[in-house]
């Protein structure tokens, strides 16, 4: 609900006063609360009471990261045997958004209550909510049969199941549950047959096959944010996922969700809070973290660099883990003119001009997740060395810094210092490899880069670079991993001063001393000026004069037309 308020003015008091009334809760016989007392306005005064009956007390309460002086507390038994909570609060100073940090409110002074004594009384909650609708029909039992025929260990067994539900039961659904809309599934078998579901339809439907198939597992409900407060157990999930439970307390985690998926557990959802609905119970935990190592983007580059620098290179791209998830979907929705133009972009951050002349993406079918998704990118640049004073230097051309989930990280480094943790969300890498043939009229390599180490619990960066074939092939590795999904303001400080070394090193280049450093142009530039005349905001003259002279016969083709790009619609040219 949104009201607005015409006529307020700078300075004006405003007063309401809101009632809301809820008639059924999430959890029969429960109540909880979430309050923040901090915010991106400052606090002076509030007064937050809970009158409650003494048969349904406040079991659990917790004040998580307190401003220091500014709570009060106090609890009194008032008349028809009810208790008083009270929390008074004062003078708040308001706080600053970050970026990349957790939810707002999940990091300020927050106050949590609840009645539900445990995080057990909300796991065997849900597993009485969905056991009635985990059934499995002739049909399913059949499909069930089919898909792990011949299969022999569990773990294929879960795969061929998991990804059939994954990719053959479409996310689409209505709420139209009584007891607890939202978290009660529909039954299995009305998913089974509509080949349709929310996340909860598609959970429920995985652990019937799974348990046909003589797997244990329970529906699970998940956090897709912030982890929660563990202090208080609240019923505020968004997402329902499968738990497979390999060995009592052994934990598998699955969300058949995304129809598009490749791992049967994207990474999107590690740190993450989930409570496993079992009949005696069970308590909050934390999804693990899936290791950088399997959520690389590698990079293996061959290509071969002649005297005038020009540069003719293959490029295989390969993504694994969470790059595979997003890049694939976010492939499956451009056009093939679209995927070329992106890929365009890639080759010309390594060196501008540079020119794709070939691109083939597989699979050519993204939804086949039984592919890895990888590019074969063959391009051609110009100009590469900077010749100088007997000199000639040579930046090698690497695709690291431009693709890959890792370098959306290092973008979010733009802060000097944090007062809040950086959710960095995945730990991912990349690895990349450089083979390039040089040519003799290059020269001979005077100075290689020395790039120094990092190595700790936030990231490690490893680069060489080194000749083979008595000087002919210059090799240059490169191992990036960022090891943390969340860095604390003390590890950011740590963190920047890494990537202040990493820019350092970025700038180093491969020197060469001697060969044919007269190699000829094919077109000299004797006089260039451009002279602007604005005539007001909106209109303006660019007067540009050239002279220049043609040297070789490759200097008379590539220089026998004049090319003039503009837009004719706001735009024109003249020449003399």
């Amino acid at each position: 609900l949104q009201i607005g308020l015409p006529g307020l003015e700078v300075g004006d008091l405003v007063r309401y006063v809101a009632r809301e009334r809820t008639l059924k809760t999430r959890v029969p016989n429960t109540w909880c609360t979430y309050q923040t007392f901090e915010g991106t306005s400052p606090l002076k005064h509030t007064i937050y009471e809970v009158s409650a009956p003494k048969a349904l007390p406040l079991r659990t309460i917790a004040l998580k990261s307190p401003v220091a002086d500014t709570v009060k507390f106090t609890q009194t038994d008032v008349e028809n045997n009810r208790t008083l909570y009270r929390w008074e609060v004062t003078d708040v100073p308001r706080t600053f958004m970050e970026p990349n940090m957790p939810d707002l409110y999940t990091v300020v002074q927050r106050l949590l209550l609840s009645t539900t004594p445990d995080w057990q009384t909300l796991s065997k909650w849900y597993c009485n909510l969905s056991e009635p609708h985990l059934k499995a029909t002739p049909a399913m039992q059949s499909k069930v049969a089919e898909l792990t025929s011949g299969l022999k260990s569990d773990e294929e067994k879960v795969n061929a199941i998991f990804h059939w539900a994954s990719h053959e039961i479409r996310y689409m659904g209505i709420t139209t549950e009584a007891e607890a809309p939202g978290y009660e599934p529909h039954d299995a078998s009305m998913t089974f047959e509509n080949r349709h579901g929310v996340c909860r339809d598609k959970a429920a439907l995985l652990v019937t096959l799974l348990r046909a198939a003589g797997l244990k597992s329970w529906p699970t409900l998940i956090m897709a944010g912030a982890k929660k407060d563990e202090e208080v157990p609240t019923p505020y999930f968004n997402h329902a996922i499968v738990c497979w439970e390999k060995k009592p307390g052994e934990y598998v985690l699955m969300d058949p969700t995304n129809e598009n998926t490749k791992d049967i557990f994207p990474t999107y959802l590690c740190n993450r809070s989930y409570l496993v609905a079992k009949p005696e119970g069970e308590t909050l935990r934390v999804s693990g973290i899936v290791p950088a190592e399997k959520n690389l983007v590698r990079i293996e580059s061959k290509g071969k660099l002649d005297a005038a620098g020009n540069l003719s290179c293959l490029t295989t791209i390969a993504f694994d883990g969470i790059n595979d998830t997003l890049y694939r979907g976010a492939f499956i929705q451009k056009k093939p003119e679209e995927l070329r133009r992106y890929f365009e972009g890639l080759v010309k951050a390594i060196a501008p001009g540079a020119t794709l002349t070939s691109l083939e993406i597989t699979p050519s079918n993204f939804q086949d997740t039984s592919k890895p998704l990888s590019a074969k990118v063959n391009f051609e640049a110009k100009d590469l060395l900077v010749r100088g004073n007997g000199l000639t230097m040579l930046t090698p051309p690497r695709f690291g810094a431009s693709v890959g989930v890792a370098t959306q990280v290092i973008g979010q480094t733009g802060l000097e210092k944090r007062k809040y943790m950086m959710d960095t969300e995945f730990a991912c890498g990349v690895r990349e490899s450089l083979r390039l043939e040089l040519d003799p009229a290059i020269g001979n390599v005077e100075s290689l880069p020395e790039y120094a180490p990092v190595s700790d619990d936030i990231m490690s960066v490893k680069r060489t670079a080194q000749l083979q074939d008595n000087g002919r092939v210059l090799v240059a590795d490169s191992d990036f991993l960022f090891k943390a999904v969340e860095v604390n303001p003390a590890q950011y400080l740590v963190l920047k001063g890494h990537l202040k070394e990493m820019e350092f090193d970025a700038r180093k280049r491969v020197i060469f001393k001697g060969g044919n450093s007269g190699v000829a142009a094919d077109m000299r530039i004797l006089s260039k000026d451009v002279a602007y005349d604005v005539q007001d905001g909106h209109n303006w003259t660019v007067t540009e004069s050239t002279r220049y002279q043609v040297l070789t016969y490759k200097g008379k083709k590539e220089n026998s037309e004049l090319r003039f790009l503009y837009n004719p619609a706001w735009e024109s040219v003249e020449l003399e």
